[in-house]
Order: C-alpha cells, then sequence, then structure tokens
C-alpha cells in the first residue's frame, strides 16, 4: 500500500514538474521575438537596413544681411549743374560701365567749353611766340628777359589749356571738335560700374548740381554677407567655413565661405560682425540690402548612423528592432537599446555599441514595443 502511494505521488509530482517546466520555457521562447507578419511588413511599407556611415554636422545659426563689398556700389552725379534732359534707364535695369543713366543741359555745358576754346587758342597762340622767342634768344637777337617773360606766359597758357582739355574730357567730349568750334549742347551721365540702378529719382527739367545723386548702382558679383554671431559661438569659427544661408522670406538658399571674424562685440546685442563671400553671387539671386538666416558650418565629420524613422522612443530611452530570423514569411525581431547623437538630413547619429544584422529602418513606428 505504502509502495503504490509513493509510487502515485512520485507519478503526479514528476507530472507537475514538466508540466511546469513545459509552460516555464514556452514564454520565454515567445516573448524574446517581436513578430511582424510577411502581410503587415508589406502593407505598412517596412523594410531592412544597416548601419550607415553619414557626415554629421556642428553648426552655429545667425542672421545678418547681404551687403555690397568695397567697390562693389557706387554713386552717380554729375560734375557740373544743369538741367536733366531725359533719362535713359529705370530703377531695377542692369547697366554696364560707361552706359548713359541721363543728359544734363545747361549754361555750365556751355560756359565750360568756352573756355576751353579759349584756353586752347591762347595756349596755341603763345606756342608759336614761344618756339620764335626761344631762336631768336638763341642767336642772341633778344634779351634772357624778354624770352623768360615769353616763356613764362606760355607755361601759364599751357598749365591752363590742360586743366580745360581734362574737364572737356571727363565729360565725354571730343576734344578736338570743341576746339573747331562744334559745341555739345548736353553731358551724358555714366554708369561708374557694372550692375543695377537703384534710389532713381529724377524727373527731366529738373536741376541738379555735383552735390546730387541721380542713382546707385550696386554690382551682384561684388557683394558679400555681414553675420552677427554671439559672442559664445565665436570661438568655434573660422575661415574658410561654409556658410548656408537664403533670404529670411525665400525658399532658395546659396552658400558662402567666412572671409573674416570680428573681434568686437556690440555692447548692445553682444554679437560679433562676421563677413563671408558668396560662392557664385551672380547665380544665388541675392539683392544688397536682404535680410537673411545664415547656418555656419563649424565641424563636418563621417560617423555611423541609422535613419530616424528606425529609431523608437522607449522609456529607457532609444531601441531599433534588430532582425533575428525569418520563418514561414513572417519576420521575428529583438528590441536592442542605442545611445543617439545628431541628427541630420534624416538620419540620426549611433554612439557607443553598435546593434549587430539587418534593423527594421522602415514602418518601425507601427509596432508595439
Amino acid at each position: 500500500m505504502k509502495s503504490a502511494k509513493l509510487i502515485l505521488f512520485t507519478s503526479v509530482g514528476a507530472l507537475l514538474f514538466w508540466s511546469c517546466s513545459g509552460t516555464a520555457e514556452a514564454p520565454e521562447v515567445e516573448s524574446s521575438f517581436i513578430e511582424i507578419t510577411g502581410k503587415q511588413f508589406t502593407t505598412d511599407g517596412m523594410s531592412l537596413g544597416r548601419i550607415e556611415n553619414k557626415e554629421f554636422e556642428s553648426i552655429v545659426k545667425s542672421t545678418g544681411t547681404i551687403e555690397p563689398v568695397a567697390g562693389g556700389t557706387a554713386l552717380a552725379g554729375t560734375p557740373l549743374s544743369g538741367i536733366i534732359r531725359s533719362i535713359l534707364c529705370r530703377n531695377g535695369q542692369y547697366v554696364s560701365k560707361n552706359q548713359p543713366l541721363l543728359t544734363v543741359s545747361g549754361t555750365e555745358v556751355i560756359d565750360i567749353q568756352k573756355d576751353y576754346a579759349e584756353a586752347a587758342a591762347r595756349y596755341h597762340r603763345l606756342s608759336i611766340e614761344y618756339e620764335r622767342a626761344k631762336a631768336l634768344f638763341k642767336e642772341s637777337v633778344t634779351s634772357e628777359k624778354d624770352f623768360v617773360e615769353t616763356e613764362s606766359s606760355f607755361k601759364s597758357a599751357l598749365a591752363v589749356y590742360t586743366a580745360a582739355k581734362l574737364k572737356v574730357k571727363a565729360l565725354g567730349f571730343e576734344a578736338e571738335q570743341i576746339e573747331s568750334g562744334n559745341f555739345y549742347d548736353y553731358f551724358q551721365i555714366k554708369s561708374p560700374l557694372d550692375g543695377y540702378v537703384s534710389g532713381l529719382d529724377a524727373s527731366i527739367g529738373q536741376y541738379i548740381d555735383p552735390q546730387t545723386v541721380v542713382a546707385g548702382i550696386t554690382d551682384p558679383g561684388k557683394v558679400q554677407l555681414k553675420l552677427s554671431v554671439f559672442s559664445g559661438d565665436v570661438a568655434s569659427l573660422k575661415v574658410g567655413q561654409t556658410v548656408r544661408f537664403k533670404p529670411a522670406d525665400a525658399p532658395v538658399a546659396g552658400t558662402a565661405r567666412i572671409s573674416a571674424v570680428g573681434v568686437s562685440v556690440d555692447e548692445d546685442t553682444r554679437t560679433i560682425l562676421c563677413y563671408a563671400d558668396i560662392d557664385n553671387p551672380q547665380n544665388s539671386h541675392v539683392v544688397s540690402g536682404d535680410y537673411i538666416e545664415a547656418e555656419i558650418v563649424t565641424v563636418a565629420e563621417m560617423s555611423n548612423a541609422l535613419p530616424t524613422a528606425a529609431i523608437l522612443k522607449t522609456e529607457a530611452g532609444y531601441a531599433v528592432l534588430v532582425l533575428k530570423k525569418q520563418e514561414k514569411g513572417n519576420y521575428f525581431f529583438k528590441k536592442s537599446e542605442i545611445n543617439t547623437g545628431r541628427q541630420s538630413n534624416g538620419y540620426t547619429e549611433v554612439m557607443g555599441d553598435l546593434p549587430e544584422g539587418q534593423i527594421l529602418t522602415a514602418g518601425a513606428y507601427n509596432v508595439a514595443l
């Protein structure tokens, strides 16, 4: 009887042991994987990938303006007072160097030509007298005093003639034509450089004088960025670093290179002015005076990365799903904790220990951890 009971208890105990052992192992195997069916994988647009090597940047953000460099802008004015006779350009128009912008007429235009014609006539007359006096003095026919007086008058006439000739040439006139008595009744105000016209505010019949600025000309190929950078960020800036910029209200972006880093802090804004040369300014559609937003790339280096869509937020931090096996068209993943770093262009830097194997890089947001 005791033997029977012992056998019975032994059998029941063994049965319970194997039963408990079976229920303990099964969940461990199954719960260690996250299963995704082949249908869900396709429907949710999932895909697999591996750790990649991508470039990551450290940037300094700033704002600023587009400004002309020295010699990139000029003001057009008149050397003489007069009345605007015609206007040959308009604001926003591209003009070439020495292209006429306006014509001006008036009494001063006539007077300067009259003065030149008189100076030329006197010079030519005294030039002949001087050559004659020089020959007579050489032959001791005339006195030294008479020769010196003639020479002095000639040199004075030469100075007046030369100055008057420079004035008429500065107006674009042909000196020989004026000497022959053919006067111009107007002169042209010409563009001092290639560029776009701005600030033109003139009317036909308007009186202008040498203090009047009739227009501004800006060469689009001679502009730069003036950037306001916080003093705490300036230490990371160096000449030659890349700058990405765009006008505040425009989607079009351009690039530039740091050309100068300031050292003086503006007490009001606590910023330092830095400058950058624009790459291909003619093709960047930049306008002088525009406000811009900029990113200065201070560091650019390669690092391990994954698409940001592959990274899941967990209670402990961040994780990815690593493929462990495929059976009957289904996918079995394991969660792997990772450390993340910088983000750039849809990728996130993966730091520290790296997960091995294929990773769910798209569609992971639909998986419940």
